[in-house]
């Protein structure tokens, strides 16, 4: 206690919440100075909240000022009440469209009289100082088929198709989002891959997903067959050097989608593909739907290899139903969270912010949706999955082995990949028959390590009943919105919002203010913790007892008129109504 009390303050800073909260029992000097500090209260504010401080060129210097915009940001969420609206007319009449960081960006992907465009719209926000913008880029493309931003790098991608007889081309145009000309820390204009496939046919669909962190780019490419997932291949590359990292299948899974969980944690959502014999598959067939974590390790080439590192499976079909008869596959299995995990170091000038949401205080949502058909009868199930980050995290030191499916095997039981092998058109893949580059896909293109015969995989009994939680049956994949701790979606109707937030500073709050019956425009608020009907659905398909036991607190806001889909970021929710987008600035 003899020490100046700045370098006590500098000191306690580096504590985490339970620290802090020790210190000022075992002691009163340490109480007091707690107490007494702007930036020790600044400090506690964030570790509750699941925040991290920003970057030193922010508008707000003080910390005074930085506490007082996160209350106030806090408030306006846990009420659900926006501080400021507005409205993006005409904003969702497009074709292609992105929900970024404090930005709405939209676009055409097909040609009209001024050729395709990128409107990019900054949002209003009452945290950041921003004012609303919009700027539009017009792109001399032959077919823009996607695009993807980075605000905080300034960074625009966009994807082109190149059809041509033996496959599709897939160019990625590196662009500076402010300027639309090269990016100037990309060593090339873009970044090109082919995609070897059967010729085109109509009853195929191939697209992509684009995940930017950092230096990387992630994009997973996917071919449709008659509107099921058949195949799908995870490529990555530094976008700065423009060097291939690795590529990598799920082998006789299919990757339905990917998040980053940290810069070097790679999960994915797969699960088996029914096979073609029917009478092989019908009655004993298990998709088996699982997330495979991946590790992103450096190579002295500086190539990237992906290591197993966990496997987390979900309930298992219900093996007592009789299926003969009847159709079952996924149709939807897609991970939903927030932007890939940054170190936060903001290299934008437009977009500096006092604070940002902790990257390891996150949740993922997984969305699930099963359907089963019976003769003229067609049913569907959905279902949302809700995973902490830690609970991901603390998976990697568990795990027993367990047979995933008794009519195809698990993981484990897959022979290990193949390294990456660029196709070859002048070589044999196959004995001759059926299309080379078609069953080319089907080899491994993986660098991931498969070293081990058997897979340590969890089962959800193991990591869902205590970790996660089912926390609905009826949510559909494009309608909700995912950042940080909070998940958004709308009622059946979509005439309300309901923003439901798993932080437990948040369900701690809750239970001291008390809860709210709703009023005349005033929002309604709940802890759930699980849902008898929700296993009674899941029970219809699912073997298991239980859907999980993560508490979160439910806020439901009925709507002026019903809307179609939510997104949302740090201190935004978009609403689409028509083609306009309602913006909530919190």
């Amino acid at each position: 206690m003899n020490l100046p009390v700045e370098l006590i303050v500098r000191i306690l800073c580096d504590l985490d919440l339970k620290a802090l909260h020790i210190c000022m029992l075992i002691s009163r000097g340490f109480s007091r100075i707690i107490k007494e500090s702007a930036v020790l209260q600044y400090h506690l504010e964030l570790l509750s909240e699941g925040f991290i401080d920003g970057d030193e060129h922010t508008h707000l210097s003080s910390v005074s000022s930085r506490h007082q915009r996160l209350l106030d940001l806090q408030k306006s969420w846990f009420e659900l009440h926006p501080r400021k609206k507005s409205l993006i007319e005409e904003g969702y009449r497009c074709t292609l469209y992105k929900a970024a960081d404090g930005m709405w960006a939209r676009g055409y992907g097909v040609r009209d009289d001024d050729g395709p465009h990128v409107w990019l719209h900054t949002l209003p926000s009452i945290t950041t100082g921003r004012a609303a913008d919009e700027t539009s880029h017009t792109q001399k493309l032959e077919n823009l088929s996607d695009f993807v931003v980075d605000p905080s790098q300034d960074l625009l991608i966009l994807e082109e198709e190149l059809l041509s007889p033996n496959g599709v081309t897939y160019r990625f145009h590196l662009r500076a989002m402010s300027q639309n000309t090269r990016h100037p820390e990309a060593h090339n204009d873009f970044l090109e891959y082919a995609l070897p496939s059967y010729t085109p046919a109509p009853h195929l669909d191939e697209y992509s997903i684009i995940q930017i962190s950092e230096n990387l780019i992630l994009i997973l490419f996917l071919i449709n067959n008659l509107e099921e997932l058949e195949r799908s291949v995870l490529v990555m590359w530094n976008w700065r050097t423009g060097k291939l990292l690795t590529t990598h299948d799920g082998d006789q899974q299919v990757i339905s989608s990917f998040a980053l969980v940290t810069p070097k944690l790679l999960m994915l959502s797969e699960y088996y593909p029914p096979r073609n014999s029917a009478d092989e598959w019908i009655q004993e067939y298990d998709p088996c739907p699982c997330l495979t974590l991946l590790e992103i390790v450096e190579q002295p080439d500086a190539t990237s290899k992906l290591k197993h590192a966990q496997t987390l499976l979900f309930p298992r079909v219900d093996p007592y139903h009789t299926w003969e008869d009847r159709t079952l596959f996924i149709s939807d299995f897609t991970i939903r969270a927030d932007p890939a995990p940054m170190d936060w170091k903001n290299n934008s000038t437009t977009f500096h912010s006092p604070f940002h949401s902790d990257p390891s205080h996150r949740i993922f949502v997984i969305t699930l949706k099963i359907n089963l058909i019976d003769g003229l009868a067609f049913e569907d199930y959905n279902f949302s999955i809700c995973i902490p980050q830690k609970t991901i995290i603390g998976s990697l030191d568990r795990g027993t082995k367990h047979s995933n499916s008794a009519s195809l095997g698990s993981p484990g039981d897959l022979p290990p990949a193949k390294a990456h092998e660029p196709y070859d058109p002048e070589k044999v893949y196959n004995d001759g028959g059926g299309d080379e580059r078609a069953d080319y896909l089907y080899q491994s293109l993986s660098g991931a390590d498969s070293s081990t015969s058997e897979a340590d995989d969890l089962i959800w009994e193991e990591w869902g009943e205590d970790g996660a939680c089912i926390a609905t049956t009826r949510a559909e994949t494009n309608v909700c919105g995912v950042y940080g701790t909070r998940w958004a979606t709308l009622n059946e109707s979509g005439t309300s919002v309901i923003v439901s937030d798993f932080s437990p500073y948040v369900v701690e709050k809750a239970r001291r203010s008390g809860l709210n019956s709703q009023s005349a425009g005033q929002p309604s608020r709940s802890i759930v913790q699980d849902s008898p009907a929700d296993l009674t659905v899941c029970q219809t398909v699912f073997d298991l007892v239980s859907v999980g036991n993560l508490p979160r607190v439910e806020t439901t806001l009925k709507l002026g008129g019903p809307a179609g889909s939510v997104f949302m970021d740090m201190d935004h929710i978009l609403l689409v109504k028509g083609e306009d987008i309602e913006v909530w600035a919190m």
